[in-house]
């Protein structure tokens, strides 16, 4: 299977004026910044990712 590489800056959410979370990959390092008041900065797994993004959308769709 032929993959895309993707380097840098994949996705800025910004919830409101003081809030907003920045995903960032460097090869296999994935890097989530979640900023508001107080800011928070973690590493997490390709599979670590991947739950964190169906546990999203399933509660998103939930929401609906």
């Amino acid at each position: 299977m032929n993959r895309m590489v993707i380097i840098g800056r994949i996705a800025g959410i910004e919830f409101d004026k003081p809030g907003a979370i920045i995903v960032e990959q460097m090869d296999d390092e994935i890097s989530i910044a979640i900023g508001s008041v107080v800011g928070v900065y973690l590493q997490v797994t390709p599979g670590q990712a991947r739950e964190l993004s169906l546990s999203l959308a399933l509660a998103a769709e939930n929401a609906e």
